[in-house]
């Protein structure tokens, strides 16, 4: 996990070199380094050492005499089956780390090769005989990357705020869709004229003609869409689900530092909890934070869990004045518009704290096995029954009920849900904040085609909960959730993996029925029945998420 920008200027450019590497310490605290040519173009990186922690993979990192360099943020957890494979073709390496692996993968099969590499990632490499600088980004957009092009100066970073100036304007479609979301899909910015490189794309830029171009190297809709023979049976269903996950964490594990697990206390972190127990992990070390007093406090069931699996438990006590303290420095970092993120920033900060660089975060498991009950059953629910109600009897319904709602906002919510023809707006509104009355026709008109845009997916015959998974992974998981787990860990210099949010995880689990997905008797009962050990109040406990009591906050 690491910082990384650049800048390409038509002409040559003196550029304040240490303040940029200074502004990305935070990503990468164990070393850095710029790559200059002509003074021109300029490459970052800030560098958290993980794999490989010899000088000898500090990067800027360089290939074929310097033709090919490469700034990279992330891991690429089959590095070793790939790096395998290539020496098998004569490759020969100077490192044992990813990051050579993914430069040659890059070199022998372009963007092909980016298929075949397991992990989360944004890279920049820059090729000078070619004179083109490709940036991407991983399949599911777990690491971000930003990028401009203005003035004949193209400029990419980790970190918005390292991209924008006075001069930059807010987009008024960024800004609608977040007054209704509470964040920002990708490609959009809070900003016009800053774009954040979609998940399983590469953009490149020319320094002869100074042309953009982009392509798309895998897209989730395709899996989603695609045709398969289905594991219909609920037994079966599970063993895959066993092996899947295993597999997956097994893989998530590859380190060279020590790695901890975010243990909430929920089915999904103690779930991951149970599963490294069963690779014989010998020290598992778990990491929690406690509100004594409020609510929120999960100390019984982190206990339980800790004490289980007999991990190596590290927890963190809050009370108020220091809840509010933390707050106060939380939103003087903030560089970008959430409505989330304190969570992740307490909990790493205190993983850091305690000398760790890697921890494993359960997010990502509810979207696949349907763990939000609002969605997957409530509005699941309220879709199907509403395609069966003529349109004239929903809209005397819902009129006759607006003077009952105090909540104005609610009301509308709800309405968009029962009379929208649309799925996909009946969907939105349920996860909306807000609905916008203010908003011109234009306006309106310019979120419509977004949205049709962002959501597209051809298979009209998804069964309904595989739909809802697939909006879930776009409308929450990557436009909020993944976004806040980069910047606020890396702000702890703490890198954050997900082993519920995996291609080859994704890929694998789709093949399970989406009808066996759901349980009355418990929520995500093939992951809880996958694990086989968790303690059954664990299991029966009302779901709750990472959630902080954030009425400390007010008078």
């Amino acid at each position: 996990m690491c910082g990384l920008a650049g800048y390409i200027f038509k002409e040559k450019t003196n550029i304040r070199k240490k303040k940029i590497l200074k502004s990305l310490s935070h990503r990468g605290p164990d070393a850095n380094g710029v790559y200059s040519l002509y003074d021109k173009i300029y490459l970052f990186h800030t560098r958290l050492s993980i794999i490989d922690l010899s000088k000898l993979s500090n990067q800027p990192f360089q290939i074929d005499k310097g033709n090919l360099t490469i700034v990279f943020n992330g891991e690429i957890y089959n590095y070793k089956e790939l790096q395998k494979e290539l020496s098998q073709e004569g490759e020969k390496f100077l490192t044992n780390s990813d990051t050579e692996v993914f430069l040659k993968l890059w070199r022998k099969y372009g963007i092909n090769g980016l298929n075949k590499a397991r992990g989360m990632f944004a890279f920049a490499i820059y090729d000078k005989k070619k004179k083109l600088l490709t940036i991407g980004r991983d399949p599911l957009g777990i690491k971000p990357l930003f990028y401009n092009f203005c003035n004949n100066v193209f400029s990419f970073s980790s970190e918005i705020n390292q991209l924008k100036n006075k001069n930059y304007n807010v987009s008024n479609l960024g800004q609608n869709i977040f007054d209704e979301w509470g964040s920002i899909p990708p490609p959009l910015t809070i900003y016009k004229n800053i774009k954040s490189v979609e998940p399983g794309s590469v953009i490149t830029f020319s320094t002869k003609d100074l042309k953009i171009k982009k392509y798309y190297y895998w897209k989730l809709s395709k899996i989603f869409e695609k045709k398969r023979k289905y594991i219909n049976e609920y037994k079966s269903a599970v063993e895959k689900a066993k092996n899947i996950i295993t597999e997956s964490i097994s893989s998530h594990l590859t380190a060279d530092v020590p790695v901890a697990i975010l243990l909430s206390g929920g089915i999904d972190s103690s779930a991951m909890v149970s599963f490294m127990k069963k690779l014989k992990i010998k020290k598992i070390n778990t990491i929690s934070l406690i509100f004594p007093g409020t609510k929120y406090n999960e100390n019984k069931y982190i206990k339980m869990v800790s004490k289980k699996f007999n991990t190596i438990h590290y927890q963190k006590k809050y009370d108020k004045k220091e809840f509010k303290k933390e707050y106060k420095k939380y939103k003087s970092l903030t560089s970008y518009p959430t409505i989330d993120g304190f969570n992740v920033y307490l909990v790493t900060k205190f993983a850091r704290k305690n000398k760790f660089k890697v921890v494993l975060s359960g997010v990502g498991a509810d979207e696949i096995f349907q763990g939000y009950k609002k969605i997957f059953t409530k509005i699941s629910f309220i879709i199907r029954i509403s395609k069966l109600i003529p349109y004239i009897f929903k809209k005397i319904f819902i009129e006759s009920c607006k003077m009952f709602f105090k909540d104005k906002n609610l009301y509308f919510r709800i309405k968009k849900l029962i009379l929208s023809k649309k799925i996909t707006k009946k969907y939105l509104s349920s996860r909306d904040l807000k609905v916008n009355q203010n908003l011109s026709k234009k306006e309106a008109g310019h979120l419509d085609l977004f949205y049709n845009k962002y959501f597209k997916i051809s298979d009209k015959s998804m069964e309904l909960n595989r739909w809802l998974s697939f909006m879930e992974i776009k409308r929450y998981l990557q436009s909020q959730l993944l976004l806040d787990c980069d910047y606020f860990s890396m702000l702890n210099s703490v890198e954050v993996r997900t082993p519920f949010v995996d291609k080859v995880f994704y890929e694998k689990m789709l093949d399970i029925n989406p009808a066996l997905f759901k349980n009355k008797r418990y929520n995500k009962s093939i992951l809880v029945d996958a694990a086989e050990d968790l303690p059954v109040e664990i299991v029966k406990r009302k779901k709750m998420g990472f959630t902080l009591p954030m009425n400390w906050l007010t008078k």
